[in-house]
């Protein structure tokens, strides 16, 4: 049997099925502290989009920030825009 247990020094970030641009996966965060708010960077992987990405989902970054150990709303702020992001974003480094 597999068990994780969760540290509020290592926060577990998993991906919300009704957002398309992180359905797939929330992954590999990046943290800094600001002001006693923690914020998270993590590469988000989208449902697949059969006239960009048929094979698989473009990754973008997502940025959440952690209340009381508590996931708070997320946003997208970095989306691949360039020929040279055409299969998505690398994880992010803060």
């Amino acid at each position: 049997m597999f068990f994780v247990s969760r540290s509020s020094k290592n926060p577990i970030i998993s991906p919300v099925r009704w957002r398309a641009w992180e359905a797939l996966a929330a992954f590999n965060p990046s943290a800094v502290e600001h002001d006693g708010t923690t914020h998270l960077f993590y590469r988000a992987v989208a449902r697949p989009d059969v006239l960009l990405t048929p094979y698989a989902g473009l990754s973008t970054i997502g940025h959440a920030e952690l209340h009381n150990e508590a996931v708070g709303a997320r946003t997208q702020v970095i989306i691949p825009s360039e020929p040279w992001d055409s299969f998505g974003c690398e994880d992010p480094r803060a």
